[in-house]
């Protein structure tokens, strides 16, 4: 081959090997994301053939250089440390491709509106965080539809490139409406965070396609947000409820207690706090050493609570006396040598019931000493009663200044009946269980009162009868109680 020929083309392959990397150096490079489908209709399989098929339409069409899906995983798996396709939002996008050297992202979305599918794609210029074009394809809601707007979308998009001798074409930019319904007078329009007047609004107002952040604001409401997408040449509707709220002073005496709304700490007093109107909250106030203060706050306008917390009271620690008034009655008795299978009758108790001291902790007590004198009437005549025991039990506080008791008794001692005697004279001993049941109120003082049930029930017959005289066993003494006393406080 003549010298010429070979240098001429070698030169020629320099040439074209030179214009094809100036050629690459101009397409930028583009981080195509995972489709995000807001139509819930199809599975993860899908999205991921849609998703790779719109990175090779991409490729393909010589306007832009697409990101290895696998790098772009890789890093997006390394920020988020969760799925790759979590990362939806704009300011994500916008990261990660930058994260990955690209000079633009591609965001897309599939939408459905009045039964009808639609491609939206919106181009980021990452250097500068902002839109460089956007793209919207209606289609069926089918798989082949969505190939078919993929193919369009890509094709609108390559014209958003600058080409040698023009100037920059981008794909039209369609806007869409917004109308919000029930906005109160004087309510603020914010989108994106402009301002776009007050109400009432005269008009629907136009917005760019994509998403938008909707905020509306109004005196003496709460804020109401919504994130919006407006469609290319379609009317978006949006009811707006606002909440009315209004501010409460809660003041205590003494100040200084801590203040939960709803379960929430929110300070302490005295302290403003925002409620919603109408609606039911819970409030507590709290302050070390006083009993807590709950209740259930509506409020209808501005307005200030006060309270008083009262100091916590102290529970009785031990009773230095006691007394209860019982009456009940009794079952009848029968001789221990009888052998026609008689019985007394039953017959009334009558008598007062004598707690000498009693020591308590915080579940347990114990009465040393029950004394309880009275008389017991039956058919066959009247007898004088005494009870002398030994009683411990358990005792449960309960109400929000433990001001309640429940107690719950087991009693040993001795009983008996005294009736009338021959001139001789008897005696006698019962050894008895006794059960009891009480409710104490205690009061601001030291003072208690309450009621009960108790019911002695003899474990022997009578120990100590004179001679001639006959042993017996004594009925079960069933009885009603009206305890009251005095109490020492710690």
């Amino acid at each position: 081959m003549p010298v010429g020929r070979c240098v001429l083309s070698a030169g020629l392959i320099w040439t074209l090997s030179v214009s094809a990397a100036l050629a690459q150096s101009h397409r930028p490079v583009v981080a195509v994301f995972d489709i995000e489908d807001k139509t819930s209709r199809f599975d993860q399989q899908a999205i991921r053939q849609l998703s790779d098929y719109l990175r090779a339409r991409v490729a393909a069409g010589g306007a832009f250089q697409v990101v290895p899906s696998g790098q772009l995983k890789e890093r997006l798996v390394e920020q988020k440390k969760e799925s790759y396709k979590d990362c939806y939002d704009q300011q994500c996008q916008i990261e990660i491709g930058r994260e990955v050297a690209a000079q633009k992202s591609l965001a897309t979305q599939i939408v459905e509106v009045g039964g009808e599918c639609a491609l939206m794609t919106t181009l980021y210029d990452l250097k500068r965080a902002t839109s460089d074009g956007s793209a919207t394809e209606k289609s069926g809601c089918g798989q082949e539809a969505l190939v078919g707007a993929v193919e369009k979308t890509v094709a609108a998009l390559s014209r958003t490139l600058r080409e040698p001798g023009e100037g920059s074409r981008s794909v039209k930019k369609e806007p869409g409406t917004l109308r919000l319904d029930g906005l109160p007078p004087g309510a603020e329009v914010l989108v994106d965070g402009v301002s776009r007047g007050r109400a009432p609004l005269h008009a629907a107002l136009e917005l760019p396609a994509g998403d938008h952040r909707v905020l509306v604001r109004a005196s003496g409401h709460r804020p109401w947000k919504k994130q919006v997408i407006a469609f290319p040449g379609l009317t978006h509707r949006e009811k707006v409820s606002l909440q009315a709220v209004a501010t409460i002073t809660v003041g205590t005496d003494p100040p200084g207690a801590a203040v939960f709304l709803d379960g929430e700490r929110r300070g302490t007093t005295p302290v403003p706090l925002e409620l919603d109107v109408g609606r039911r909250h819970a409030l507590r106030l709290e302050q070390e050493g006083c009993t807590p203060i709950v209740e259930e706050v509506t409020v209808r306008g501005d307005t200030r609570l006060s309270y008083r917390l009262d100091p916590k009271p102290r529970r009785s620690r031990n009773e230095w006396f006691g007394a209860e008034l019982f009456i009940g009655g009794t079952t009848g008795g029968a001789p221990t040598d009888d052998t026609t299978g008689s019985t007394e009758a039953g017959g009334l108790a009558l008598g007062l019931n004598v707690r000498l001291f009693t020591l308590k902790w915080p579940f347990f007590y114990w009465s040393i000493l029950n004394l309880a004198p009275g008389l017991v009437s039956r058919s066959t005549g009247q007898s004088f009663h005494t009870l002398v025991e030994t009683e411990a039990g358990s005792q449960l506080h309960f109400g929000h200044r433990d001001q309640h008791q429940l107690r719950f008794g087991v009693g040993f001692g001795m009983s008996g009946e005294l009736p009338h005697c021959p001139d001789n004279g008897c005696s006698y001993g019962v050894l008895h269980v006794s059960l009891a049941a009480s409710y104490l109120y205690q009061t601001a003082g030291r003072f208690f009162f309450g009621a009960g049930i108790r019911m002695v029930v003899p474990v022997t017959h009578n120990l100590f009868a004179d001679s001639g005289a006959t042993a017996t066993y004594p009925g079960v003494l069933f009885l009603a109680t009206l305890p009251i006393g005095w109490a020492s406080l710690h």
